[in-house]
């Protein structure tokens, strides 16, 4: 019972503070979702102590992405950041 609640709740955030994007995988599929872009903050592993800001998508736990997928013209994917069983983070770069 917790769990549909949860799994609804994550619905309603997903569909109030999502962007509708497209996602191109590598494999040339396209797939209509929606993501919430943001910036954070991330240690730079060259040097301790420094810091770089990237952006990140977060998505749908159930929606696969792999490194390399597009997301609409200009983003492209890394690598999995975090995920909290509901939203997964994915690091983003410019192509």
């Amino acid at each position: 019972m917790i769990d549909d609640e949860l799994k609804r709740l994550g619905d309603i955030v997903q569909a109030t503070f999502g962007l509708p994007i497209t996602i191109t995988r590598t494999d040339g599929e396209t797939i209509e979702a929606s993501g919430i872009f943001s910036t954070e903050l991330m240690e730079n592993g060259q040097v301790e102590g420094m810091v770089e800001q990237v952006t990140v998508i977060s998505v749908d736990a159930r929606l696969t992405l792999n490194r390399g997928d597009r997301i609409g013209d200009k983003w492209r994917v890394d690598r999995k950041l975090k995920e909290d069983g509901y939203l997964v983070t994915w690091n983003l770069y410019e192509q």
